[in-house]
């Protein structure tokens, strides 16, 4: 357990099927370098899922146009981030580390009055009522992302029993 910013990881190559981050990367200075140095654990095609808060929720904006910038003691404006994401920018975090993204959105159903605003505004806003960012991702497979990990071991996982997951909760690693 530590800083996963500063800590050797002794955790063996290309050795996990799943990567979990769970409200994480908003607390770290540099993310994207913390995705990096993650990849070379995954096994080429790993599972990633990750959350984080989303800044565009219409929350932070009416606290926006009123002129202030709150810290709380939990969610979205909670005075422990570091970094805050739009759905676009948590996205791109991701990519440019050289994960691939399948889906991004919402990580609960809209509420019934969200859904009336949502509608009534044409769909174009889905993201000012949704307060957590859901991702959904892989790893490429090695030959496609030119990577240099060791092959993954034979055999193929086909529950998710099998699967070995990596994950990482807050700045801690858990394995």
């Amino acid at each position: 357990m530590g800083n996963v910013e500063q800590m050797e990881l002794d955790l063996p190559r290309a050795s996990f099927d799943i990567l979990i981050l769970s409200e994480v990367l908003e607390h770290l200075i540099n993310p994207g370098a913390v995705l990096r140095k993650l990849r070379v654990f995954l096994k080429p095609g790993a599972l990633i899922l990750a959350g984080s808060p989303n800044v565009c929720h219409h929350s932070v904006l009416r606290m926006l146009l009123a002129g202030r910038w709150n810290y709380q003691g939990k969610g979205i404006m909670d005075a422990t981030h570091l970094r805050w994401f739009s759905a676009p920018t948590y996205k791109t975090v991701f990519e440019d580390s050289g994960y691939v993204v399948d889906h991004i959105g919402p990580a609960n159903p809209l509420s019934r009055k969200a859904r009336l605003a949502n509608t009534l505004l044409l769909k174009r806003w889905e993201h000012l009522f949704y307060t957590q960012i859901f991702l959904r991702g892989h790893l490429p497979d090695r030959e496609a992302a030119g990577d240099t990990q060791p092959e993954s071991p034979a055999g193929e996982w086909t529950t998710a029993t099998e699967m070995k997951p990596l994950i990482i909760d807050h700045t801690f690693v858990t394995k």
